[in-house]
């Protein structure tokens, strides 16, 4: 399964698109680039495994191999506060956030996507693209 994240615009949130297989699938927010502790992880392409998370005590999915970092998830909140450098997913964007009572159900959805694949033995690949507005 392949999943992009394009990174359309930044400012106190970096607010991007997730497409799962070439389809639209939600919104995305990152922490700012430029956040002194835990910015957005880099540009590229990364392999994602579906795990229990410690911290959130649920299965999210993971980024693996993240240049200088570890325990980059994916995982549901509304801003760039509700994140140490981890991706938030949700159905709708409001200014620098996600709309409220969105993250949780694209949280889900994705889990359910990602969980599936991994049964099907598919390898799970994210590629990370800035493709910020002039």
């Amino acid at each position: 399964m392949q999943l992009l994240l394009s990174r359309l615009r930044k400012g106190k949130s970096v607010i991007g698109g997730l497409y799962v297989n070439g389809e639209w699938f939600c919104h995305t927010l990152e922490p700012p680039p430029d956040r002194a502790e835990h910015p957005c992880i880099p540009a590229g392409q990364y392999e994602v495994v579906v795990e229990q998370s410690p911290k959130f005590g649920r299965i999210l999915p993971e980024l693996q191999r993240v240049p200088g970092r570890t325990e980059i998830l994916i995982h549901r909140g509304n801003t760039a506060n509700d994140t140490e450098g981890c991706i938030i997913v949700g159905d709708g964007v409001s200014g620098w956030q996600i709309a409220g009572g969105t993250s949780k159900m694209a949280e889900e959805r994705l889990v359910i996507l990602l969980k599936a694949a991994k049964e099907r033995g598919e390898e799970i690949r994210i590629d990370i693209k800035d493709a910020y507005e002039a």
